[in-house]
């Protein structure tokens, strides 16, 4: 991918939002995971505990770049010392919060397995990302549809 993007002079772009998580599971380091990006996005509020905030890593001109397209396109903030004080704080021990992260989507994935009625394949449940469905039979058979489905869960709490 590097070479195509270099032969035709564009840049390579990662919207790594968890890839962290994708970094623990893996077994990779975050910087050898990344390396053929030239500028990535990395959100702070997913998993890591921040209340909103991302951080973009690259050069300082892909950077300042990549500020300059924000700003055209109305994405600016003021007053965001406050987020950035909580994305410092997010940053010191992700490791423990995205593992933990990761083992609770996956104590999720097999709960979510024991449930007559829910299509899920725990196994597959690799960082904090899960899906399932509903056989259409529970749902067409239950009382107001999924919303009834997910209203006998409440109750089962």
């Amino acid at each position: 991918m590097k070479k195509i993007t270099k032969k035709g002079k564009a840049k390579l772009h990662l919207d790594g939002a968890r890839s962290w998580n994708a970094s623990l599971f893996l077994g990779i380091e975050m910087k050898e995971m990344v390396k053929d990006f030239d500028l990535i996005s990395i959100c702070l509020s997913k998993g890591m505990g921040c209340p909103i905030g991302s951080m973009v890593v690259g050069t300082e001109k892909d950077i300042l770049a990549a500020r300059n397209y924000r700003k055209m396109l109305g994405g600016a903030m003021r007053q965001t010392g406050v987020f950035a004080a909580c994305g410092l704080v997010s940053l010191m021990d992700w490791q423990e919060k995205l593992t933990k992260d990761n083992l609770n989507a996956a104590w999720l994935a097999q709960e979510l397995a024991s449930i007559e009625g829910v299509l899920i394949e725990p196994e597959l449940v690799e960082t904090n990302i899960l899906r399932f469905r509903f056989k259409p039979s529970v749902l067409k058979n239950t009382v107001g549809g999924y919303r009834g489905f997910v209203g006998r869960l409440k109750e089962e709490e």
